[in-house]
């Protein structure tokens, strides 16, 4: 009787730890959407979802990895494993270009560069995955998603030894993550009684001391999704650089909620609205100035 107990006992606090763990879950809705979008674009199904926050500690995104094979889902620390496994490929391959740039092996450069988005294609694993990025506010809908594993999966790594570095430590505690943007994804590491965040998209895993509690992913109803303006930390904000003699275009304004759209297209129109001022006309509709843009007449181009 008292084993039995016993016994009982043990199952009850494993079952409270694995809720514990457990406890912070999408709702429904969110859930429901990003299933819905994974359904339809990927013919796959979703994971439980992991909060990304916004400086404030409010949650600014569920980032959901979508399956899209037949058969059981992979568990995270199978996932974990298999992007491991090209990690160590990839750098094996920085390490060979890192040796061909010394020796100026050009036909080396060419090939290590080669492996290497190869195994950096292999971690993302397009083919077999994909990501959808969730945020609640005005209303539950999807602000990315791509194929390919999220940044928890595929730069995690990488973010905790750039964190090991930027702390002088060799050990770092994984805190959070962060969504402020489609390109501004940071993870809070701590260590040595210090903390930093690692941007687990850019190349060479930029980091903050802080985020500003104004930063973030922008959910406002009455603003756009992305402020142009909005400065990511004390010591970093945004900056435009225009090069004199090339006109200055802006996308149209897009919805509350919506990102801004069409900034490859408005970029290449500032060039072709260069080229035709210099004696190869007709490349736009007017002359090139921001006040004459190829709409005609209101500075937004696109």
């Amino acid at each position: 009787m008292k084993k039995s107990f016993l016994l009982f006992a043990i199952l009850v606090l494993l079952s409270s730890s694995f809720a514990a763990l457990g406890s912070e879950s999408a709702p429904k809705i969110v859930r429901a959407v990003a299933q819905n979008w994974a359904s339809i674009y990927y013919q796959g199904v979703i994971d439980q979802g992991t909060p990304y926050y916004a400086p404030d500690q409010t949650i600014s995104a569920w980032v959901f990895t979508v399956y899209r094979k037949l058969g059981l889902f992979p568990s995270a620390e199978e996932i974990k494993a298999l992007v491991a496994k090209y990690r160590g490929y990839r750098l094996q391959a920085e390490a060979y270009l890192s040796q061909c740039i010394a020796d100026n092996d050009r036909e080396g450069i060419v090939e290590a560069s080669r492996l290497i988005q190869e195994y950096w294609a292999a971690m993302r694993n397009a083919e077999t995955f994909a990501t959808i990025f969730v945020t609640e506010k005005p209303r539950p809908h999807v602000a990315m998603a791509y194929p390919g594993l999220p940044p928890h999966y595929v730069s995690i790594r990488d973010a905790i030894q750039k964190a090991k570095e930027t702390l002088s430590t060799t050990s770092v505690d994984l805190v959070d993550y962060y969504f402020l943007g489609p390109i501004n994804i940071y993870a809070k590491f701590e260590g040595g009684n210090e903390c930093t965040y690692v941007n687990i998209v850019l190349p060479g895993k930029e980091t903050l001391p802080a985020l500003e509690s104004s930063t973030g992913y922008n959910n406002n109803e009455n603003e756009t999704a992305f402020s142009p303006d909005q400065k990511i930390a004390k010591s970093m904000s945004t900056v435009e650089v225009i090069i004199e003699g090339v006109p200055d275009y802006n996308s149209w304004p897009t919805p509350p909620g919506v990102a801004p759209r069409s900034c490859v297209e408005v970029s290449a129109a500032m060039v072709l609205g260069y080229w035709n001022d210099q004696g190869y006309v007709d490349l736009v509709d007017g002359p090139n100035t921001p006040e004459f843009p190829p709409d005609g007449d209101s500075g937004y181009a696109g």
